[in-house]
């Protein structure tokens, strides 16, 4: 006689025994090892190509040393009349207003019209981490006059980027 199931309950499937190597272990446990260690794999990749991922959105760049060098520069340039070396502290952007030529006899110019400079000072004035306003006080004829000078940190160096073309 045959046993009659009611509707609804039915038996649980039968589930089928592992399969057994002819060595004794289920291949399950055999392949456990490579399985972990792929998704250990995986994991590892995942964590550098994050970490690497977060320091290409976020480059460290050191703060650029102070602007005082290329400032108390110009006025050993000024005083020395050395103006071809001014000419290399211009950016490119002024440098591409003329030749190294061209500034020395403008600055020489200047020098005929208002004196050669005896004494120079500075004063770093608004100074950020990508620009600098310096105000000079230069001694012409021993005369006192003001000039403004704008360095901007370009490309590992600070760099003239705006003169006072009047007085400096």
């Amino acid at each position: 006689m045959a046993t009659r199931i009611p509707p609804g309950r039915r038996p649980a499937p039968r589930t089928s025994p592992p399969t057994v190597t002819a060595s004794g272990v289920s291949l399950a446990r055999r392949y456990l090892g490579f399985i972990l260690g792929g998704i250990a794999g995986v994991a590892l990749v995942v964590a550098v190509s994050a970490l690497l991922a977060g320091r290409g959105s976020q480059p460290s760049q050191a703060a650029p040393p102070a602007p005082d060098s290329v400032a108390g520069g110009v006025c050993s340039d000024l005083r020395a009349h050395d103006y071809p070396h001014l000419y290399t502290t211009l950016s490119p952007s002024l440098q591409g207003v003329g030749t190294a030529d061209q500034f020395v006899a403008s600055q020489r110019q200047i020098d005929a019209l208002h004196g050669s400079v005896s004494a120079c000072a500075y004063t770093l004035r608004r100074v950020s981490a990508s620009s600098a306003s310096v105000t000079y006080t230069l001694t012409r004829n021993g005369a006192a006059t003001l000039g403004a000078v704008t360095l901007d940190y370009l490309n590992g160096g600070w760099r003239i980027s705006d003169y006072d073309t009047s007085s400096i």
